[in-house]
């Protein structure tokens, strides 16, 4: 079934030629579809500005590291449309470089670059969440062919 495929592959043991060893096939997937790097970067235009008072906020860009840390991953379908996931990442980081521009009293502007990082270590995550799916419909996908798209 898909399901025990989808268990399979994204739980299980794959080799990575990218690290030279075994790795969650999860990891697996994020590093050759999402992230080769296993880092996610979003840049931001200029209308995320804020202000405040004399200082102008500005969202530069985003940077997610360590979308590739799974070091477990498991679901279990747990109704008709309900599915149950378990995971755990090892290493997560939150990057965010920010603008600041602040103006004096003198009418002079000042201009600093931020960056904030955030990271959580061995972050599990539990979670049920129902999803809109016909598995009937679902059941009937062949997967050999999505995963050989161009």
């Amino acid at each position: 079934t898909v399901e025990s495929f989808a268990k399979k592959q994204l739980g299980g043991k794959l080799y990575d030629e990218f690290l030279g060893r075994k790795d969650l096939g999860i990891n697996f997937f994020i590093r050759k579809f999402i992230a080769p790097q296993g880092t996610l970067s979003l840049s931001s235009d200029s209308t995320n500005t804020i202000t405040l008072g004399n200082i102008e906020v500005s969202l530069i860009d985003v940077r997610v590291t360590g979308i590739d840390t799974f070091s477990s991953f498991s679901f279990e379908i747990i109704g008709d449309q309900t599915l149950e996931s378990n995971f755990t990442l090892d290493d997560i980081n939150l990057e965010l470089n920010i603008s600041l521009s602040v103006a004096d009293s003198s009418g002079g502007i000042h201009d600093e670059l931020v960056t904030m990082t955030i990271g959580v270590s061995a972050l599990e995550v539990f979670f049920s969440v129902f999803i809109g799916v016909d598995l009937n419909q679902f059941n009937l996908i062949q997967l050999g062919s999505l995963l050989h798209t161009q």
